[in-house]
């Protein structure tokens, strides 16, 4: 038994619609947001990451220039003449915070004058105040004032009121 076909369709076999483009947008506009937030994130990070790499090789280089005046420091320290080792300890102090230790150090050390290195110490406290005021109170509060000389331990004593450190920020609290 065969049926014979007919071209009439059934009731229920209509064309599916066919969505408008707006519709369309909007089931493909997630995946757009999301494809532009990837793209902005990724450019952003490749920034930040490019920004911290050139500022990590310019703290090295700076690291290597100021181990080498360092250097330079140490071997002429008896040799030379007062406004040549002042000069240096200028020169040091360009470093900033990097070079607040090593000041403290030399001063204490006789390597260098300590008014040369208080002068140093001086140049960096106009910009970074806290950072040294910090630094001589952890000096001030160490075993080693006992193994330097006694006129270096007092002018390093002085340093903070001259610098007002305890004055200039937050509480006194911290011994100066």
């Amino acid at each position: 038994m065969t049926t014979k076909r007919t071209g009439a369709r059934a009731p229920f076999a209509t064309p599916p619609e066919r969505p408008s483009p707006l519709v369309k947008l909007w089931d493909a506009f997630p995946s757009l947001f999301q494809s532009l937030v990837v793209a902005v994130v990724g450019f952003a990070l490749a920034g930040q990451v490019e920004l911290a790499l050139k500022d990590r090789h310019a703290t090295l280089e700076g690291v290597k220039a100021m181990g080498e005046l360092l250097t330079e420091i140490d071997k002429a320290a008896k040799t030379e003449d007062d406004n040549t080792r002042r000069d240096r300890a200028r020169r040091l102090s360009l470093f900033g915070i990097d070079a607040i230790a090593p000041l403290i150090g030399m001063g204490l050390t006789t390597t260098l004058p300590m008014n040369q290195a208080v002068e140093g110490l001086t140049l960096i406290a106009i910009r970074h105040k806290k950072d040294v005021c910090l630094a001589l109170h952890s000096a001030l509060n160490t075993d080693v004032l006992h193994e330097a000389p006694a006129k270096q331990v007092a002018v390093l004593r002085a340093l903070p009121d001259a610098l007002r450190c305890n004055r200039s920020w937050g509480p006194s609290w911290f011994g100066f």
